[in-house]
């Protein structure tokens, strides 16, 4: 009884119901259709220790060698996290980041440590120019501030730091996908609508 009540009252709204998804599935339309194209971006970083122990026996200085390099990694990860950091790449891309909050810095790059001696940065960038400037001003900016800190040293060689080329991926909008699923949710919020006009009267 209830299923052919709830049908009763689909059809009598049935007018709101379909207006309501096509308005969502336009609006919705209109925004992946004018949304610009993205360039995400993914390089990865690589070090290595120096000055290994060399000797044919067992060689203590390969598992404190693997050790630094981790916590080298570890301690590059979390620069990722820290608004002056970013702020200091994004200088030397000359990428405008005027009235970016604290928390929006943070997200616009990310680092994800792969194993110990492998760090991912993803971002995303508005031209595949300005992804290219991001990538560079990255690896510059990261074997500055090692130097600076004395992990990287022009004699003694401490560690290695090696950043691959960076993988630029164009992604855009999925118009139909976007609008499908639009008109969809619309049809839901319709019917939703549908029923708290019957509840009103």
């Amino acid at each position: 009884m209830e299923l052919k009540l709830y049908l009763q009252i689909i059809k009598q709204q049935k007018k709101i119901i379909f207006i309501t998804a096509l308005l969502v599935g336009f609006f919705v339309f209109i925004f992946s259709f004018f949304a610009p194209t993205v360039y995400e971006t993914s390089l990865s970083i690589e070090t290595e220790r120096k000055n290994i122990q060399e000797t044919s026996d067992f060689r203590y200085d390969d598992y404190y060698a693997l050790k630094a390099s981790e916590m080298f990694v570890d301690s590059m990860a979390k620069w990722f996290s820290n608004p002056e950091f970013i702020t200091q790449i994004c200088q030397k891309a000359e990428v405008d980041i005027s009235g970016a909050s604290l928390r929006n810095l943070k997200k616009k790059i990310k680092a994800d440590k792969m194993s110990a001696q492998y760090l991912e940065i993803k971002f995303k960038a508005n031209t595949r120019e300005e992804s290219e400037k991001i990538s560079s001003a990255i690896s510059l900016t990261i074997k500055e501030r090692s130097k600076n800190l004395g992990w990287t040293d022009a004699k003694e060689n401490i560690f290695s730091i090696k950043t691959s080329e960076p993988i630029i991926v164009e992604k855009n909008p999925l118009v139909f996908l976007n609008t499908l699923i639009g008109l969809f949710s619309g049809l839901f919020i319709g019917i939703l609508i549908g029923f708290f006009r019957k509840y009103l009267e």
